[in-house]
């Protein structure tokens, strides 16, 4: 799940929570988080979830989505 962010401090422990609480089983389940700069408590909450968090440097949703994608991709097709 990768999830485009920037000062999103309000709502990212909700979202995030969301996605933990779902049926799906959590081990097939990845959170990506793809920031573009934030400045408030973002990061230190997103890093409560998950240890892949990726700089974004265009700060738009759309470029974050790519971000978080192709960093992930790179992991899976590296040996």
């Amino acid at each position: 799940m990768v999830i485009p962010t920037y000062n999103s401090e309000a709502t990212l422990e909700e979202c995030q929570e969301s996605i933990k609480n779902q049926d799906y089983p959590a081990e097939k389940t990845e959170i990506i988080i793809a920031d573009g700069g934030s400045t408030d408590k973002t990061l230190e909450i997103a890093g409560k979830y998950t240890q892949n968090i990726f700089n974004n440097p265009l700060k738009t949703g759309e470029a974050g989505k790519a971000v978080g994608i192709s960093m992930r991709w790179r992991d899976y097709c590296s040996d």
